[in-house]
């Protein structure tokens, strides 16, 4: 059991034994009594693993496509689904933050050899 709201403090007193617990994890979700402990939570974790498996990744002598394979199968994918089960607003800086991390991975720490509106291409072009 799980109380909701600002009643997090409090604890019942109940006749039988079932406990009562701060935080849960549903469909690898951490869900907290406030919605704002939900979206800072979540959103912070999955920018915290990014961040390392992109440290991790570094290691490694790759090519501009490869890295860029890195970020299309491991970091999009659970961006998406974090934003996809919690409809809520993330933290501020979450997207500014989120995108600083890409470039500096996908540009191996350098400046950036493309303007970003030379890499978006136009409806025209997309099939």
């Amino acid at each position: 059991m799980m109380l909701l709201g600002e009643q997090g403090d409090q604890t019942p007193t109940l006749n039988f034994p079932i406990p009562v617990v701060t935080n849960f994890k549903y469909l690898g979700v951490s869900i907290f009594p406030s919605l704002d402990s939900i979206t800072i939570n979540n959103y912070n974790k999955v920018l915290k693993d990014m961040e390392e498996d992109l440290t991790n990744w570094d290691k490694f002598p790759t090519s501009f496509q490869s890295r860029l394979s890195v970020i299309r199968m491991n970091v999009l994918p659970r961006v998406n689904f974090v934003s996809s089960m919690i409809p809520l607003t993330p933290p501020n800086n979450y997207w500014k933050k989120l995108h600083s991390t890409i470039n500096q991975f996908l540009w191996n720490k350098k400046k950036q050899e493309l303007k970003p509106l030379h890499c978006k291409g136009t409806n025209q072009q997309v099939v």
